[in-house]
């Protein structure tokens, strides 16, 4: 329930692993959307947005995301992002500064929600990382992260050098 930006001019990657799950979880709770997914030719898939360039699935009324469940990687990960050092062979992490995001602010003050959230946050980013095609990858790196605050690295996994540097 933060403040609406977060959900407004974002387009998170949403893997095909990440769809077929978006897609099951709307045939479960019996929700017919339509099309779901931005119709435009991208580098990579991500869900349509509003007239008021909101993400589809966030439900303005209420502030929440209605795939909560299931939402993209980025979006689980939020406040936490990423870039990668391929010189250096690192996953370098980032967070959204204080004033920028609540939650940033939040998990600032109290390094015992901070731990957890940061491991999830991680985990959700690595799947991200390992699951987008080559190029779509790429063009995720592009996309400029303005208001971010480094909070640390880590070298890549054997699978990841692989994928990325061969």
């Amino acid at each position: 329930r933060c403040i609406p930006g977060c959900c407004h001019h974002v387009r998170p990657p949403i893997t095909r692993t990440r769809q077929q799950l978006i897609a099951r979880f709307l045939q479960d709770q019996l929700v017919n959307v339509g099309a779901w997914l931005d119709p435009t030719t991208r580098p990579y898939a991500f869900p349509r947005e509003t007239m008021d360039s909101a993400c589809f699935f966030f439900d303005s009324e209420l502030r929440t995301c209605r795939i909560h469940v299931v939402k993209p990687e980025t979006c689980r990960a939020g406040p936490i992002t990423f870039d990668l050092d391929i010189a250096r062979e690192r996953i370098r992490w980032f967070m959204k500064s204080s004033t920028e995001c609540l939650l940033a602010s939040a998990l600032r003050r109290n390094p015992m929600q901070l731990a957890p959230y940061l491991a999830m946050a991680k985990q959700a980013l690595r799947q991200l990382i390992h699951e987008l095609e080559p190029f779509a990858l790429h063009a995720v790196l592009r996309v400029p992260e303005p208001f971010v605050q480094p909070i640390g690295d880590e070298p890549f996994s054997d699978t990841l050098r692989a994928r990325l540097i061969t």
